[in-house]
């Protein structure tokens, strides 16, 4: 089983994206199901899975034996677009298929500060919508 981290930002903020540098890759998934199950609102926000080696065990450490956590990479990413945006949202999904295949729902959003992430990643929910600010 793995795990997909998928973010969402305003339209207007996708930009602090593409300039960041990551050690992961990011997907735009705005059309997938999790991408919707992810932003706010189609006309306003954009999504994106944010991956390596095809999932995103590698935040937990769980990357196929690769046993390096890379919380703080993802960490850092958030901080550095909440310095660019106002908010970013996130979804944690577990599947064992296609993701871009995969019907994702969003049980219910939650706010969360960005303390509280970098405290409380391993125990957030699956398929809820987390809104980051700072």
């Amino acid at each position: 089983m793995c795990f997909f981290v998928c973010l969402a930002l305003a339209r207007k903020n996708v930009h602090a994206l593409d300039t960041l540098s990551r050690p992961f890759e990011v997907t735009d998934a705005t059309d997938w199901s999790i991408g919707e199950a992810t932003f706010g609102s189609r006309n306003r926000d954009s999504s994106f899975l944010v991956t390596t080696g095809g999932c995103s065990c590698f935040v937990s450490g769980g990357h196929h034996g690769a046993g390096e956590s890379n919380l703080n990479a993802f960490e850092s990413l958030i901080g550095s677009l909440l310095q660019e945006a106002p908010c970013v949202s996130f979804l944690i999904h577990d599947t064992r298929g296609d993701m871009q295949a995969e019907r994702v729902t969003c049980k219910e959003k939650r706010s969360i500060s960005f303390n509280e992430l970098s405290e409380h990643f391993h125990e957030l929910h699956l398929n809820v919508r987390y809104v980051v600010k700072n």
